[in-house]
């Protein structure tokens, strides 16, 4: 990557057909309210691509779980949101697995 830096060339990670790239920001804080209350939104990234998934802390819960204090808003809370492409192809065979697997979402 130096190489390619130092020679004005950029990098392309582009996952092939099979493979998953998984970029996890989970470290960074990526919360930005734009004026609303900080549960409410914020931004990640504009950015996505099939078979590409983006890892990031989630916006502060509005409700916190049993056992969890005010000052673990600022925290996730075992919570992350991951943004990720789905072929328009396969869109209906994803809501179907979504659905499926919502039987076993603990709220």
């Amino acid at each position: 990557m130096r190489k390619a830096a130092e020679e004005g060339k950029g990098q392309v990670l582009v996952p092939e057909e099979g493979d998953c790239f998984i970029n996890s920001n989970i470290k960074m804080k990526w919360q930005i309210p734009f004026g609303y209350p900080p549960n409410q939104v914020s931004f990640h990234t504009a950015f996505s691509m099939t078979r590409f998934l983006r890892v990031f802390p989630a916006n502060p819960a509005s409700i916190l779980p049993s056992g969890h204090s005010v000052s673990d808003r600022d925290s996730p809370v075992d919570r992350v949101e991951m943004v990720f492409s789905v072929p328009k192809a396969a869109e209906d065979v994803f809501y179907r697995l979504v659905e499926r697997d919502k039987v076993d979402w603990k709220s």
